[in-house]
């Protein structure tokens, strides 16, 4: 059984990830957030190639700590929250594409790694074949696996071509 995290916990970690490049030196407290903050921080991000949809993800994860630790009496910044303002997703910014070809997949499988670096491939490649997010997957334990005596089970939820058989008979 897989415990999930309070939520604080996990916007926290996510939030420690960026903050990290953006504030290296842990400078910044609870009464440095304002206005300047706020875009200093979204600069950042964008500066960074973030999207306007994970920078909308970062700043939900940056408010979703300062709520509760206000609640806690851990600061006493009333209006940093309020400072936190999603950007409207544009039709251009949803029009973006993110992926890999099949042949940057291959070369990515053939790429010689060794160790920790082979297992974290070999994970992000589960993801790729089995159309999950990075959120899905990284929870996966060798409990979540059954072996089979098939080499590719096609997954309904993600149409692919099945390359074991060279037809796509499965698709949708």
């Amino acid at each position: 059984m897989m415990t999930t995290l309070p939520a604080p916990i996990r916007h926290g970690k996510c939030f420690i990830g960026v903050s990290e490049g953006f504030d290296p030196l842990h400078k910044f407290g609870w009464a440095d957030i304002d206005r300047a903050f706020v875009s200093r921080y979204i600069n950042y991000l964008q500066k960074h190639g973030y999207m306007a949809k994970v920078v909308n993800k970062h700043q939900t994860n940056l408010k979703a700590l300062i709520n509760p630790t206000f609640i806690d009496g851990v600061h006493d910044n009333q209006r940093a929250a309020t400072l936190i303002v999603k950007k409207k997703i544009e039709d251009r910014d949803k029009a973006v594409e993110i992926y890999l070809s099949e042949e940057e997949l291959q070369a990515l499988y053939e790429m010689p790694l060794t160790g920790k670096n082979d297992h974290i491939r070999d994970v992000f490649l589960i993801g790729c074949y089995t159309c999950q997010r990075v959120s899905d997957y990284n929870n996966l334990n060798a409990e979540n696996f059954e072996t089979t005596r098939k080499r590719y089970t096609h997954n309904p939820a993600c149409p692919a071509k099945d390359q074991d058989r060279g037809d796509n008979s499965n698709s949708q």
